[in-house]
C-alpha cells in the first residue's frame, strides 16, 4: 500500500489536523492517524483530500482572486469612511 503524504496543519482554532481524519483536538488526531492503517478506503482518500483542499485554496489563481476581493472591500470601505467624515467634520 503507497503511504499518503501527511501535512499537520493549524486550523483557525489552533487545533492541529490532518487532511482526512476529522478530529476535534490532539487526542482524537492521534487516534485517527494510528487508525489509519486499518482503513485502506480512507487512507487512499487522504491524498486526494490533501490535493483538494491545496487546489481550494492555495493556487496562485484563488490567492489573487481572494487578494483581489478583499483590497476591492478595504477601497470601498476607505471611500465610505471618507464620505462620512466629510460629512461630519466634527468627528
Amino acid at each position: 500500500m503507497v503511504s499518503p503524504e501527511f501535512r499537520l496543519k493549524y486550523g483557525v482554532r489552533g487545533i492541529p489536523s490532518v487532511p482526512g481524519i476529522p478530529s476535534k483536538g490532539v487526542p482524537q488526531l492521534a487516534d485517527g492517524i494510528h487508525e489509519l492503517p486499518d482503513l485502506p478506503e480512507q487512507w487512499q482518500k487522504a491524498p486526494q483530500s490533501e490535493r483538494g483542499y491545496y487546489l481550494e485554496n492555495h493556487v496562485v489563481d484563488t490567492a489573487v482572486e481572494r487578494f483581489e476581493r478583499v483590497t476591492a472591500v478595504c477601497h470601498l470601505l476607505r471611500r465610505v469612511i471618507t464620505n462620512y467624515l466629510a460629512d461630519y467634520p466634527g468627528v
